[in-house]
């Protein structure tokens, strides 16, 4: 089996051609485990020959899941492994306008347009009796803390924490599993931790079955489209600042658009999954 890594800001991919005799979700928990195999945060297959082509993605414990960054890097995997350039993704969710601006072959920045996010807590979904809904969100209890979380769904659970500054790793590593993991997300959530500086949004993600990621495509879209429901004073392009760079969010009446940078890494064959 072919494989290739890529990422995007450091938010890493493995991907694979889709085969309808594989088992991804064995695969993705063999593959996406770190320091014994490829490791990364999430398995994508891409089915070549469907038009569009068919992005599918499995977290690394096997739960399907939908990736703004996945795609950003599927798109740049097509036009390098098989020469396609394409104008849309789709996915088991939803179908995916994609564009690639500037390529070197290697790396190439993409943008991509979403939906916006969903605050409807059936959605979501929440279990409400486990938070307090508050103006704006929700309130919840982590350990020694309360917080107050934004939850929202745009194909990927997103709960963003608006702080002053961005935690400190013993507060980031101590709290992040407490909410992803909280009783009020029954599928768990991300946990974007945000700081609006100087009409930037800086962020830290906590990612649902990952630990922390250097960022996050439909967190980054999800945030900003947060923002401004919550009436930051942001500018129409949004600079986000992640640990692992900078990608830029637009919202727009159809949508938010998330341009950020696709990397590809290695390609190799697999010859084992134990």
């Amino acid at each position: 089996m072919r494989i290739w890594k890529l990422h995007a800001l450091g938010n890493n991919f493995v991907f694979v051609r889709h085969e309808e005799t594989v088992d991804y979700e064995k695969l993705a928990v063999a593959l996406c485990r770190r320091d014994v195999s490829v490791g990364a945060d999430g398995l994508l297959s891409i089915d070549f020959a469907s038009s569009p082509p068919m992005v599918r993605m499995w977290n690394p414990d096997a739960t399907p899941d939908f990736c703004g960054n996945g795609l950003c890097c599927a798109a740049l995997l097509l036009q390098h492994a098989a020469g396609q350039d394409v104008s849309l993704l789709d996915t088991p969710f939803t179908a995916v306008p994609v564009h690639i601006e500037r390529t070197d072959g290697q790396s190439a920045q993409v943008t991509i347009r979403i939906r916006h996010p969903d605050f409807d807590p059936r959605t979501i979904p929440l279990e409400i009796a486990h938070g307090v809904a508050v103006e704006g969100g929700w309130r919840i209890q982590a350990d020694d803390q309360t917080f107050h979380v934004v939850p929202v769904s745009n194909g990927n659970m997103h709960t963003a924490i608006f702080v002053d500054e961005l935690p400190t790793e013993e507060d980031f590593s101590r709290y992040s599993p407490l909410i992803e993991t909280h009783p009020l997300f029954p599928y768990k959530t991300n946990v974007l931790w945000c700081a609006v500086k100087d009409s930037r949004l800086q962020m830290r993600i906590w990612e649902r079955s990952v630990g922390e990621t250097f960022s996050c495509g439909t967190g980054a879209a999800a945030a900003v489209a947060i923002c401004a429901y919550a009436g930051h004073d942001l500018p129409r392009t949004v600079e986000v600042v992640t640990p692992g760079g900078i990608s830029h969010v637009s919202l727009g009446e159809d949508g938010v658009e998330l341009t950020t940078r696709a990397t590809l890494v290695f390609e190799g064959d697999l010859i084992g999954e134990d």
